[in-house]
């Protein structure tokens, strides 16, 4: 029953939208996201977003489903959902039926895609339309049609009004029309030119508007200096840490393998260029590394053609699924991570805030480093922000709780004199440990009186 192509996938797609959606209202909201989520309720054109559409989504999503965790990630992981089928066929289009199923498979099964589907944030809707945007000027070129060169067109603009620094996709795609020009001159006939200049008038247009002061300060708004110590290697690490290192890995192999096919270039065009482009950038501003995760399905894809190969050329069943085996169990063991030890990838403010609530007085103060976090799980709470030069000898009589996150402590407070002048005078009540990606994001919640 479960032999044929279609019936495959939908069993792919129905195991990676069950983890989507496990869990979905349970894990706590993180820094970004309860900003989104306040963001969002306010969205509208006197209040508009440089990132549109992923505000537009989560407040459409929470009109559903409510003003809650769920409420506010149950569109982005629905769209979540669809890009496991949308990969498959990224990896069909681009090579065969094979290479998409494969890539199907591992990406249901990422726990990166899991943790940005399960967000109220921007970032799987980049997924999504950079998988698209693929797959449309991919078409467009082989097929040399207006109207992929059209949908192409719709979907990188839709990329970039989700995160704008995804635009950075249109460096891939000029990447691989360059080179196009020469190594297939005699290809460049009208029709291809009429898909160039359908494609990239309207941003080559676009340009122009550099010259209005306004529209710089809105594409650059966003960018800062790197005060959270964000390095190369930080990027680095985040990009094979999302991957899986098998994934990444093979991903290197299929890069060095030959033959190096037009096939091959362009998804070495979609990773490869904004993979360079930011971390140049990260010398100098503040790049995070999930920044990278709209390449994702172009990294499966091309780990997924490595297991094709070896399908091909290998005869005994064994060797043919050793490799994807390893993907997947090493896959599966973070998700596993993920849900057991990793409280969904987030530190534990909302079991931080519980607590709280079974012990608070009406007078009660309540110091935290985001005061949009207590907003959100404690509105009753008179909040302050943090002021770790003065307090907490700053404070009247009374007593403060004090939620302690120290992965954010430890950038305004990196010598932790406010954190041992706190230990001194105030009540360790309780703490909630967290170790995501090896880091501790332990959150501390004390209480002064």
């Amino acid at each position: 029953m479960w032999t044929s192509a279609p019936l495959r996938l939908l069993l792919i797609t129905l195991i990676g939208g069950a983890l989507r959606l496990w869990q979905l209202g349970s894990w706590s909201f993180w820094q970004d996201e309860v900003l989104t989520f306040f963001d969002a309720r306010q969205f509208s054109l006197a209040h508009f977003q440089i990132n549109p559409i992923p505000y537009l989504a989560v407040k459409v999503s929470m009109a559903i489903s409510g003003p809650n965790e769920f409420g506010a990630r149950l569109i982005p992981a629905l769209v979540g959902i669809l890009t496991i089928p949308l990969t498959y066929l990224l990896g069909k289009v681009i090579y065969n039926q094979r290479v998409g199923m494969w890539s199907a498979g591992f990406l249901s099964v990422c726990h990166w895609h899991l943790f940005w589907s399960q967000n109220a944030r921007s970032y799987i809707f980049t997924c999504f339309f950079a998988a698209l945007t693929a797959i449309c000027f991919f078409q467009a070129i082989e097929k040399k049609q207006v109207r992929w060169a059209i949908l192409s067109l719709v979907s990188v603009s839709l990329l970039i009004m989700s995160h704008i620094l995804a635009g950075v996709m249109m460096g891939s795609l000029v990447a691989y029309v360059v080179y196009l020009f020469f190594t297939e001159r005699k290809q460049l006939t009208l029709d291809r030119w009429k898909v160039y200049t359908i494609f990239f008038s309207p941003f080559a247009l676009s340009t122009t508007l550099l010259i209005w002061p306004y529209f710089r300060q809105y594409l650059f708004s966003g960018w800062g200096h790197n005060e959270w110590n964000r390095s190369l290697i930080y990027i680095m690490m985040t990009l094979v840490y999302g991957l899986s290192l098998p994934v990444a890995v093979t991903a290197l192999l299929a890069v060095l393998a030959r033959p190096i096919s037009r096939d091959k270039v362009f998804l070495l065009c979609y990773c490869g260029v904004p993979l360079v482009f930011f971390s140049i950038s990260s010398f100098f501003l503040n790049v995070a590394g999930y920044y990278l995760f709209f390449t994702l399905p172009g990294y499966v894809v091309l780990a997924a053609w490595i297991c094709d190969q070896i399908w091909i050329t290998q005869s005994k069943l064994l060797f043919r699924l050793a490799l994807p085996s390893v993907i997947v169990l090493t896959l599966v063991s973070q998700v596993y991570l993920y849900f057991q030890l990793e409280h969904g990838g987030r530190p534990r403010w909302k079991a931080a805030f519980e607590t709280i609530q079974t012990q608070f007085q009406a007078e009660d103060r309540l110091v935290s480093s985001l005061t949009e976090m207590s907003d959100f799980y404690l509105p009753s709470a008179k909040s302050l922000k943090i002021e770790p030069i003065k307090m907490p000898d700053s404070l009247p009589a009374g007593r403060t709780w004090f939620v302690v996150d120290n992965d954010r402590f430890n950038v305004f407070d990196p010598t932790y004199d406010f954190r041992q002048r706190l230990q001194q005078r105030a009540r360790l009540v309780a703490s909630f440990p967290a170790v995501i990606r090896f880091k501790d994001r332990k959150i501390d919640l004390y209480l002064l009186e």
